[in-house]
């Protein structure tokens, strides 16, 4: 190895040059199919959403998260305005705060009460969620521990998914427009893919080029 080192002389330089400059390659061929699975799941099917943990959350929607925050942790991931709603004031864990809350939230107040025979009908409007915030507390924690209960055998994937739908669902509340929220995502993540596609196209003139040299 010695040897051939001396024998390219000067030109042996280039060498570690070249060996960066393939890693950059490699990392960058290894980024572009998830920028491409991201178009595909969060753009397309998520509707430009990578988080339940989304920046503003309406009161009453937020006092519905608070009946199933098992981990106590919401409340510290948002904070009351002035105008009442709710905003993140930490990401750090509150995807993890919000997604199993979210997951319930979404599901009990999108719930066919018409398949349910034993559940008493209400008003129009009102949800199943509204009616246990009308509870007592005492009233309502054995409900809400029945229905954790019911959660135990949700997948994390299944949680995440529905909480994905409980934040599009509050976004559109609050007068979000998600087809421009959407069409941002995919055409960001699309600029990024272009960005690194002339990187490659860079890197590999770049070594074609100092190969030659050598």
């Amino acid at each position: 190895m010695i040897k051939i080192l001396k024998h390219l002389g000067k030109s042996a330089l280039w060498i570690p040059v070249i060996i960066v400059l393939l890693i950059i390659q490699a990392a960058c061929d290894l980024a572009l199919p998830q920028y491409t699975s991201d178009i595909v799941d969060v753009g397309i099917q998520q509707g430009g959403i990578e988080s339940a943990a989304i920046g503003t959350i309406r009161d009453e929607s937020f006092q519905k998260l608070m009946l199933f925050d098992k981990s106590s942790l919401l409340a510290e991931c948002y904070s009351t305005s002035d105008s009442g709603e709710y905003n993140i004031v930490s990401s750090e864990g509150a995807e993890e705060a919000i997604l199993y809350p979210a997951a319930v939230v979404y599901t009990l107040d999108n719930a066919d009460l018409s398949q349910m025979e034993s559940m008493p009908s209400l008003p129009e409007g009102v949800t199943l969620t509204d009616a246990l915030l009308a509870l007592p507390e005492e009233q309502r924690a054995p409900i809400i521990e029945q229905i954790n209960a019911g959660f135990e055998c949700y997948s994390d994937i299944m949680l995440s998914q529905m909480a994905i739908e409980f934040a599009r669902a509050e976004l559109e509340a609050q007068g979000t427009d998600m087809d421009a929220l959407k069409m941002n995502y995919i055409f960001s993540t699309g600029a990024k893919m272009l960005v690194i596609a002339f990187v490659i196209m860079l890197v590999t003139i770049s070594v074609g080029f100092l190969s030659a040299q050598i």
